[in-house]
């Protein structure tokens, strides 16, 4: 049991070392100028964080990626995996992890955005559907038909 002394020594040891015990707050950093160059007034220099979206009321994407989709019960009925774009920046698909528990044996399914409504809780997005965990089981598993680079030549490919 000597092990034990001298593991707690050093890694007490190590903490000190690095100056853990001796931590001082940060300070605040400088007013910075706004864009156009000017100061930021007195009501400008305090700010509130708006959590998951931006002051227009805009969600941001990383907000959605991996968040709950829950039914009208509120209960967890999946985690959307991935979103997809079309060429005018429309979010046309959510796939969305259902079943499994703890990460296995969980699938992916395709939702359409429309089927996915938009809420907030305070500054957390909230995402909800009205199909159940059920539902969403019963369908057909999404398959991304992502582009993959051409062989230039078959032969030359390697085997």
């Amino acid at each position: 049991m000597a092990f034990r002394p001298t593991l707690l020594a050093a890694a007490i040891g190590s903490l000190l070392a690095f100056g853990v015990g001796a931590q001082t707050a940060p300070t605040a950093p400088a007013a910075m100028a706004s864009h156009d160059g000017q100061r930021p007034t007195a009501d400008t220099d305090r700010t509130e964080s708006t959590g998951d979206f931006n002051v227009a009321g805009d969600v941001a994407a990383t907000a959605l990626i991996g968040a709950k989709l829950r039914n009208d019960d509120k209960d967890v009925v999946g985690t959307v995996e991935d979103l997809f774009v079309d060429e005018r920046g429309a979010i046309t698909t959510v796939v969305v992890s259902v079943g499994g528990f703890l990460g296995l044996g969980a699938r992916s399914v395709g939702l359409r955005w429309q089927d996915v409504r938009r809420s907030r809780d305070g500054g957390a997005v909230v995402l909800l559907t009205r199909l159940g965990k059920e539902e969403l089981k019963a369908l057909p598993p999404y398959v991304a038909q992502l582009r993959r680079p051409a062989l230039r030549d078959q032969a030359a490919a390697p085997r």
